[in-house]
């Protein structure tokens, strides 16, 4: 199974066991810096200078250079042309609240696709029963995308093939109580995985 690390631009952590690793715009200058060889680096690189992407082209084995006026952003092209079977998102969140919620979006739509920072791992479930490792977060979400059933076991406020709707808000804050946890569901819903910040 092929997995790797992409990386945008708000990216503070980025950790250093993946063997494949994309950047995207200015989030490949931040691998560069740091020495890490990039299969890809991709985006229209508006925000870098051409020292920038001098340094850029020396760790990335290949370049992608997109134009500046599309219709996409450069996260979405670049979901749309590396294949992987897992991709771990890092530097979508936070920063500007617009790009963030179309950085979530876009993960309803690439169910390999998760959104990462220090306290939050964002991923789309799709329909069925899933094991999911608590992996050192407290705290679990759920997003109805769609009207369906919903079962959590292995948390603080279980459930047993409840009827969900997008009008439901009671999702939020559960807490995950075992090592694993499982949900089942009949229609694709958006899972949170959170700490509380740091100091908090």
């Amino acid at each position: 199974m092929s997995r790797c690390c992409m990386v945008l631009s708000l990216a503070e952590y980025i950790p250093w066991d993946y063997e494949n690793y994309v950047g995207v715009d200015k989030g490949a200058l931040v691998l560069a810096k740091k020495c890490i060889t990039m299969d890809v680096a991709i985006g229209d690189f508006d925000s870098v200078s051409e020292d920038d992407l001098k340094q850029i082209e020396m760790f990335a084995e290949k370049m992608i250079v997109l134009p500046k006026i599309k219709d996409e952003t450069d996260f979405e092209a670049a979901l749309k042309t590396v294949q992987y079977d897992e991709i771990d998102v890092y530097g979508g969140l936070g920063g500007r609240i617009d790009h963030e919620l179309l950085n979530i979006k876009l993960i309803t739509e690439y169910p390999s696709v998760r959104l990462l920072d220090d306290e939050n791992c964002i991923r789309l479930l799709q329909n069925g029963t899933h094991m999911i490792e608590k992996n050192g977060y407290r705290y679990v979400s759920f997003f109805v995308l769609d009207d369906g059933y919903l079962t959590l076991e292995g948390v603080k406020y279980p459930l047993d093939d409840r009827l969900v709707t997008t009008k439901d808000l009671y999702l939020t804050s559960n807490e995950i109580t075992e090592e694993f946890m499982r949900v089942q569901t009949s229609e694709d819903i958006l899972m949170i995985q959170s700490n509380d910040k740091k100091g908090r």
